[in-house]
């Protein structure tokens, strides 16, 4: 029993590491290979007047990505289901210098420039598209 014990406690220590180890989502097999593409990406607007990071679109799945642009601030509406038009990157936040507000550790987050927005019904893409 022992043995199993210690068998499972290693495991789940080298899936932690693994996971400090990780990419920035479960989806960068699908995100990835669209940055630097112009995207169509559809899902929850929220995040209107937040600080931090600010706006974002959650897709269906769960998945993140803020948005940035002077077309989508001027429409943005919380709780809204979207459509947005944009470039898809990636960007990168440092961590806030100790004592001081901000995030604590560094991270990488997706990010469309929004050129086109528009509020929609029904989502019916689960996953951003490039844009044709």
């Amino acid at each position: 029993m022992r043995a199993l014990l210690a068998t499972i406690l290693l495991f789940v220590a080298a899936c932690v590491l693994e996971a400090a180890e990780s990419p920035i989502s479960d989806a960068d097999h699908i995100l990835k290979p669209l940055v630097g593409s112009t995207v169509v990406a559809e899902g929850l607007a929220w995040g209107s007047g937040n600080k931090g990071l600010g706006e974002r679109l959650t897709l269906p799945y769960g998945q993140t990505i803020f948005l940035v642009g002077s077309e989508y601030k001027k429409k943005h509406q919380n709780g809204r289901l979207v459509r947005v038009v944009g470039k898809l990157t990636i960007q990168h936040m440092k961590a806030a210098p100790e004592g001081a507000q901000g995030y604590g550790a560094d991270f990488d987050y997706y990010e469309i420039s929004v050129t086109e927005f528009r509020v929609i019904e029904k989502v019916s893409h689960a996953f951003p598209q490039s844009k044709k």
